[in-house]
């Protein structure tokens, strides 16, 4: 059995701050979606605004 804890560098108490911190921690990414999206309105289900946009383009 290998030694588990402990005091000082051995274990328990050996990260502090911030390093301690990013060495215990599992960064991922997070996207955060808003409702004020400029490009909503291109998005199903398809309205009006879409329509015209639509028909704007293509001429």
């Amino acid at each position: 059995d290998l030694p588990f804890g402990g005091v000082g560098d051995s274990g328990t108490g050996a990260y502090h701050g911030k390093a301690g911190f990013e060495r215990l921690s599992h960064m991922k990414p997070i996207f955060v979606q808003t409702k004020l999206n400029g490009l909503n309105f291109l998005l199903p289900p398809y309205g009006g605004l879409f329509k015209k946009a639509m028909a704007l383009f293509l001429k």
